[in-house]
């Protein structure tokens, strides 16, 4: 399947319609790796576009490829909606191979840090939780200083010390990993599965995207400005 990218977005799609784009892809961007959103929600971040030109943004997105959506139902209620963008296909697909064992995001805010969970990170956590705790390197002892340590780093986090402590990475990892996420405004979650599979903390990405989709809707805003001038 040829998946779209954001850079595709930006050659390709209209200004009203990346615009969309763009906010539903920022709000994509956390440890879940979906936009779980109401088009109400989207319609605020947007400045209050009408939610019926959202949902008919988000159908137009999804047929262009660009987004793909999941429904979880509870009957035949619809208790969330996720939105992938094309760069998370690959779990799109898991997802929706799960789709029985999705169970709807859960917003968890502790100490002024918001974080989200769902299924997967449950999962993640109680497999963490039976696992019997690694060998550490041998340039590393685990030992009392290194789990408190520990809990000094993630103190502020809903993280408990003893399982991060469990995936025997080296405190200097660990805490890179922390300010990065305190940087970026990254959830506990997030922060976990990038101590235990080493997520890259490379933020050049961040950085650049960040920037560029600023810049993008400051642009679009123009645009749409000056078409409104000319209406008037």
């Amino acid at each position: 399947m040829n998946n779209k990218t954001f850079w595709d977005a930006v050659r390709d799609l209209p200004g009203a319609l990346f615009k969309t784009y763009s906010v539903i892809n920022r709000l994509a961007d956390n440890e879940v790796g979906y936009c779980f959103s109401k088009n109400a929600t989207i319609s605020e971040k947007m400045g209050g576009k009408h939610t019926t030109l959202v949902s008919a943004d988000i159908s137009k997105l999804i047929e262009k490829g660009y987004l793909f959506s999941l429904e979880i139902k509870k009957g035949f209620i619809v208790v969330e909606r996720r939105l992938y963008t094309a760069e998370n296909y690959k779990q799109y697909l898991e997802d929706k191979k799960n789709i029985d064992n999705l169970i709807p995001t859960e917003i968890v805010k502790k100490d002024g840090i918001i974080f989200f969970t769902n299924e997967r990170l449950i999962e993640s956590q109680i497999r963490t939780e039976k696992d019997v705790v690694p060998s550490a390197p041998k340039s590393m002892n685990i030992d009392g200083a290194y789990y408190q340590s520990i809990r000094l780093l993630i103190g502020h986090t809903s993280l408990k010390y003893e399982q991060v402590g469990k995936l025997g990475k080296p405190i200097e990892r660990i805490k890179a990993v922390v300010e990065f996420a305190k940087k970026y405004g990254k959830g506990d979650g997030w922060i976990y599965n990038a101590i235990k599979d080493d997520y890259s903390l490379d933020d050049t990405y961040l950085k650049n995207k960040e920037e560029k989709n600023i810049k993008i809707i400051e642009e679009n805003k123009k645009i749409e400005d000056n078409l409104f001038k000319n209406i008037v």
